[in-house]
């Protein structure tokens, strides 16, 4: 399907439950081309100008992924050398795909979803397909497996189609990482050697987001750029909830539609776990 002016009808995929939306309001009106427009098509059409701009150097590209910066999938998964080397070389350190969030025309993005689909299922009944079969097996999961290698394996098979948004013009993603090693032993796979993250550090909150983040009425950015979205996946799910957060005090839409939707019994469940763990330590140093 085609618009008025010839471009193929664009359309997202992104995850329901830990992606925020941004304002746009204030990229909007300093936009000569889209102030005036109304809300709905200004937005509309800054994604449309961010996906031709990453598409810019191509006839072929269609597809645009989300990007992250570490290297891993569903399941507590992380990539191996072989994986690692499947990548392109990128442009920034957010060089890995993420399936949270995705941008394309309508016939591509059935062509992918098929061919994941497919490969997923013959996964489950082929033999020599057992180490696929592990690989996107996620106990974590709701229904114990996860797609996200799938689309790793898409993306590395058809780079005529597929691109990823380096620069998180369109999809921002919260997890951060930093050039040294986990102090706990954990070896992650980031674009350089060796690393960490520091979005699941509960001591670098304060540094790692406020250093980094800034939240101006119901708009978020990070080093002073505004994506469209923000997805909290993994390792970047504590800076979404300190974002939802924060965004609530400032934004009233948002602090509505978190108490009216948002559901916080995960979270009450996790300040239950919090005190059993701090009870069950006094009652250990009391003995």
């Amino acid at each position: 399907e085609t618009t008025p002016d010839g471009r193929q009808r664009l359309f997202i995929v992104s995850d329901g439950m830990d992606v925020i939306f941004n304002d746009l309001s204030e990229v909007i009106e300093g936009n000569a081309e889209l102030r005036g427009a109304s809300p709905a098509e200004a937005a509309a059409s800054l994604i449309i100008q961010r996906y031709e701009a990453i598409l810019a150097e191509s006839k072929s590209l269609q597809v645009v992924f989300s990007s992250e910066r570490l290297c891993g999938w569903g399941g507590g998964h992380i990539c191996s050398d072989e994986d690692d080397a499947q990548y392109p070389k990128a442009p920034t350190d957010s060089k890995y795909l993420n399936a949270g969030s995705y941008i394309g025309p309508a016939a591509t993005l059935v062509q992918m979803i098929r061919w994941v689909l497919n490969l997923a299922e013959q996964a489950k009944t082929d033999a020599s397909l057992s180490g696929l079969r592990a690989k996107t097996t996620a106990e974590d999961a709701t229904a114990k497996e996860t797609d996200q290698y799938f689309f790793k394996m898409f993306f590395w098979q058809h780079p005529e189609l597929v691109t990823l948004d380096y620069h998180q013009s369109i999809f921002g993603n919260f997890v951060e990482v930093e050039p040294l090693p986990c102090r706990d032993g954990w070896l992650p796979r980031c674009a350089m050697q060796p690393c960490c993250t520091v979005s699941d550090n509960f001591r670098r909150f304060q540094d790692v987001f406020y250093g980094n983040y800034e939240i101006r009425g119901c708009a978020l950015r990070r080093q002073n750029k505004l994506p469209i979205t923000w997805h909290g996946n993994g390792a970047g799910k504590w800076l979404w909830l300190l974002s939802l957060e924060e965004l609530s005090r400032s934004c009233t839409f948002v602090a509505n539609l978190t108490a009216q939707r948002y559901p916080v019994k995960p979270i009450l469940d996790l300040f239950d776990s919090f005190d059993e763990a701090r009870i069950a330590w006094q009652h250990a140093i009391g003995r």
